[in-house]
């Protein structure tokens, strides 16, 4: 499987927020933990769903990045992951892109 520093990240961030319920499933039901691994990563494989944007796509919400946000009318100093999809979609750059999705590009 090939990774990259996104998904490292989205990986390490779904594994702090489940190490209490992995903890509990180890030590009550041994028997279930690699289930429940394979659940967590499931989860963390899935949310990374960036195949339906094309490569210009992703450049030009990159690029929105690069933007001085009061040209485009935001009274921000700098971009969030939620005012860059928010522009992206203004644009019709895409119809809907989840600020998880925008965050990996601004990594």
């Amino acid at each position: 499987m090939p990774l990259d520093r996104p998904q490292v990240v989205l990986w390490r961030g779904r594994w702090i927020q489940q190490c209490l319920e992995l903890c509990r499933v180890e030590l009550e039901h041994p028997e279930e933990l690699e289930a429940t691994i394979c659940s967590v990563a499931a989860r963390s494989t899935a949310s990374r769903c960036t195949d339906h944007l094309t490569e210009q796509q992703v450049l030009q919400i990159v690029a929105i990045a690069c933007e001085n946000p009061a040209l485009s009318g935001r009274p921000i100093i700098h971009w969030t992951p939620r005012e860059v999809r928010d522009e992206a979609i203004k644009r019709w750059i895409v119809s809907s892109i989840s600020i998880t999705q925008v965050g990996w590009f601004l990594k």
